[in-house]
């Protein structure tokens, strides 16, 4: 199945769910001027999803705690993304 088949499937499950509001995509111009200005690509199905179905939105409480799916955006955190994960060694 293509990625546009999976991306349409789950909007429509998405608006199924009134009380699941979802934030308007981002421009894909947008997410890839973020990349470009960090050095890293997202995946593409992400990408996908953040420029045509959504990006970020306020969920239903899930037992007693809300749920956030954060929006992508700039911000001076990413700009260490490009880099290698830093844990090398066993932490257990």
């Amino acid at each position: 199945m293509s990625i546009d088949t999976r991306l349409l499937k789950i909007g429509a499950q998405i608006k199924l769910k009134r009380s699941w509001k979802l934030n308007q995509p981002i421009p894909l111009a947008e997410v890839e001027a973020i990349e470009s200005k960090y050095g890293f690509q997202l995946p593409e199905e992400y990408k996908s999803f953040i420029t045509k179905i959504g990006n970020g939105s306020s969920l239903p409480p899930f037992r007693e705690e809300s749920c956030q799916l954060y929006p992508f955006k700039d911000g001076h955190q990413l700009n260490r993304l490009h880099e290698d994960f830093p844990l090398i060694e066993n932490w257990e």
